[in-house]
């Protein structure tokens, strides 16, 4: 049996509402977040203290950008813009509790 050709007016994955490519701005969050957590473990290294929080906000990160990948892969619009703030809260986040334990 032949498979039945898609017929020309169906929708295109853009017209469904699946995620295009970010804006211009759309990997800023993500880079500053990335960067800022190596940044803090090294730095927490270095000052030997608080390794396990950074560690965290390493892994917290990593797998956050795990989620938003996934997320743009399956096509869901709210979870990958979520997560594209989930690096910048953690490193706020890191930041105040190392600041709170010190």
């Amino acid at each position: 049996m032949r498979p039945e050709p898609r017929p020309l007016d169906s929708p295109t994955s853009a017209e469904r509402g699946r995620p295009g490519p970010a804006g211009p701005l759309g990997g800023i969050p993500w880079a500053v977040g990335f960067l800022a957590a190596w940044t803090l473990l090294v730095v927490s290294l270095m000052q030997d203290r608080q390794q396990w929080l950074t560690a965290l906000n390493l892994v917290t990160t990593h797998g956050g950008l795990f989620v938003l990948l996934n997320a743009r892969r399956l096509g869901h619009r709210r979870l990958a813009r979520a997560s594209q703030i989930a690096p910048m809260v953690t490193l706020v986040l890191s930041a105040v509790a190392l600041v709170a334990f010190r």
